[in-house]
């Protein structure tokens, strides 16, 4: 197979990868979703009318409330004083800033201490 035509089957292929995601994601949310979707809001009324946290069906299953818990920093400054203040240091996780420290590096040509990186190569195939 010459190049010009793997790097046309390759783009083919791409691109008809994402056509069936992107179809996929659409006959999910049409056949799964949003009916789903529905009977939760069902659920969620009945809940309240009844004064309860589960419904359950007989040898069908139990519908029940789960909460679920979402974490936000709203003060960066404020969250970061806090942790460095109270030495919580087990609130922070270990990732660093791809951007800040592509920054560090061109300023300074070296990783600031205790940072590996990893450089590898990937193909990547851009349309003409």
């Amino acid at each position: 197979m010459k190049m010009s035509e793997a790097m046309a089957r390759y783009i083919e292929l791409r691109d008809g990868k994402a056509e069936l995601k992107k179809q996929h994601t659409a006959e999910l949310r049409e056949k799964f979703n949003d009916e789903m979707e529905k009977l939760e809001a069902m659920f969620l009324r009945a809940f309240t009318k009844q004064g309860t946290a589960s419904l359950s069906a007989k040898g069908i299953g139990t519908a029940f409330l789960k909460p679920r818990v979402s974490d936000t920093v709203t003060d960066r400054t404020a969250y970061l004083g806090w942790v460095l203040e109270t030495g919580n240091l087990d609130f922070l996780e270990s990732r660093v800033s791809k951007a800040a420290l592509d920054e560090w590096v061109e300023e300074h040509g070296e990783l600031p201490p205790g940072v590996k990186r990893i450089v590898d190569q990937t193909v990547n195939i851009r349309r003409s």
